[in-house]
């Protein structure tokens, strides 16, 4: 456990060491007469209590330098003193008085942050104290800020450094057990030993607490280690010698010298031999069995032959790989050979898309001048028509009459209208004699006749009508079959075509 201001403390538990010893019991410090609790025959004038959750140190003949005299309490002994202190968090110290009497009271807080205390013995001083990260179960746990990477701690009022990140140069690779740094520490001290180094990350099956081998108190880079080392007190400073004594002094000096070298010596010996015994230990522990060492040959044996069974099939990959790599150079020339071949196609394509369209819009030009071409020759024909009748008259040769009543030979091929209808004449020409399906009426001319047919009524349509030639017998033929049918053989009768 560290102290606050741990250092100050230190001096002035030096400066109290001609005080009377304090006990440790609680029960001492609650009696009526808590001085009897700096009786005894220990060591050390001061002591620990532990008082809900909170620990305190408490120094027997002691006070601090700043108390709050305006907030003084006057309690039945020294405990409940520390209690009131312990239940007010702002409280970090406290002294009472065990002797004698105040006018404000016998319980004093601390005034401020001043911890300092002075000699007195009418008092009883309780200081809290802090767990250091030195015990933490985070072995790791005073290493963890990077700008802190080391401090000083107190163990058995003597100061030890810790370093960070750090390993002793010689160890001794037998390690103590100890659950932190400090416990480490403190067996070392506890046996002599001036140095360790502390194992803060990943474990081990050699363990993490390692005393210094020998004096030797270097140390080198390590990420995984601690080591905390006992600080030399500064030497006092030899008084100047008279000047007849300075022969004798020199004499002394020398004499102090070769004994240190001696001693120097002496311990490099005793390192050199613990070195020595460990590397025969190792090597002990590292003997070669025989039957080991004739599987390790067999192995090895075995390993070697594989190995140039993979050499071989190293040689017969490498090989495939090559073949590979040809058939793969000639396949990406007939790619690009295809590649060239698709394109002139893909070029030719474009071009007789291009000579296509150029073709159909040729043939759309000439479409479009034949469209125009017809046109004037169905006009031109019109004309024509139309001059043909004006000077020959409708049929052929010009000799169709628009007045017809009786057919006569230059009425054929005419077109007779009736009713809504038109017919055309064939005179004198019938192929198909015969009874008319549509029944025979009768007529007075020809003309007659084609109103007739024209304006039959009935299921079926009449199509063609048939009259005599001579008109004797003043009979209609009506038919609905024959549409169409041109007549060749001359005959005693003349029909009449619907168009």
């Amino acid at each position: 456990m560290i102290v606050k201001s741990s250092l100050l403390l230190l001096s002035a538990a030096l400066a109290f060491a001609d005080q009377t010893p304090i006990g440790v019991s609680s029960v001492c410090l609650s009696s009526d007469t808590p001085n009897d609790c700096c009786t005894g025959g220990a060591p050390n004038p001061s002591g620990e209590v532990k008082i809900d959750d909170r620990t305190f140190k408490f120094t027997c003949g002691s006070t601090l330098l700043s108390l709050n005299s305006r907030k003084a309490h006057t309690v039945s002994n020294a405990h409940e003193c520390a209690s009131l202190c312990a239940n007010d968090l702002s409280c970090e110290s406290s002294s009472f008085k065990a002797h004698g009497k105040t006018p404000r009271g016998n319980c004093f807080f601390v005034l401020g942050d001043n911890l300092d205390q002075k000699p007195d013995g009418d008092w009883i001083t309780f200081t809290e104290v802090f767990p250091s990260c030195l015990e933490s179960d985070d072995r790791n746990a005073c290493c963890s800020d990077p700008a802190k990477q080391e401090d000083e701690v107190l163990i058995d009022n003597a100061r030890w450094k810790w370093t960070c990140k750090s390993i002793l140069n010689t160890l001794n690779l037998k390690s103590r057990p100890a659950a932190n740094a400090l416990e480490c520490a403190s067996l070392c001290a506890s046996e002599g030993c001036e140095a360790i180094s502390f194992r803060t990350q990943g474990d081990n099956q050699r363990g993490n607490c390692f005393f210094a081998l020998g004096s030797n108190k270097d140390q080198q880079p390590a990420p995984k280690f601690l080591s905390l080392v006992k600080v030399e007190k500064d030497p006092p400073i030899p008084p100047t010698p008279e000047p007849e004594c300075e022969e004798c002094v020199k004499e002394k000096d020398e004499c102090i010298q070769d004994k240190k070298e001696c001693n120097d010596k002496m311990d490099t010996c005793k390192d050199d031999l613990e070195q020595t015994e460990h590397k025969l230990e190792m090597c002990q522990n590292n003997q070669v069995d025989q039957g080991k060492l004739t599987q390790c040959e067999a192995d090895k044996s075995v390993l070697q032959k594989a190995e140039e069974d993979c050499r071989r099939h190293s040689a017969e990959v490498e090989e495939k790989k090559k073949q590979c790599r040809e058939e793969q150079h000639t396949c990406e020339i007939e790619k690009g050979n295809l590649n060239m071949q698709k394109q002139q196609c893909e070029n030719d394509k474009n071009q007789l898309n291009m000579d296509l369209t150029h073709k159909d819009d040729e043939i759309a030009a000439l479409n479009s001048q034949i469209v125009t071409l017809n046109g004037r020759i169905d006009a031109l024909q019109q004309s024509y028509n139309s001059l043909n009748v004006a000077c020959n008259g409708e049929g052929p040769d010009g000799k169709c009459r628009t007045n017809l009543f009786d057919a006569e030979p230059r009425d054929d091929q005419c077109i007779i209208t009736a009713g809504n209808e038109k017919f055309k004449i064939h005179y004198a020409k019938l192929d198909d004699p015969g009874p008319a399906d549509l029944g025979t009426g009768r007529a007075n001319s020809f003309k007659d006749c084609a109103e007739k047919c024209a304006n039959y009524k009935g299921a079926k349509k009449c199509v063609r009508f048939m009259w005599k030639t001579d008109g004797k017998d003043r009979a209609c033929y009506m038919r609905s079959t024959g549409m169409g049918v041109v007549p060749t053989k001359s005959s005693l009768f003349s029909s009449g075509q619907l168009l």
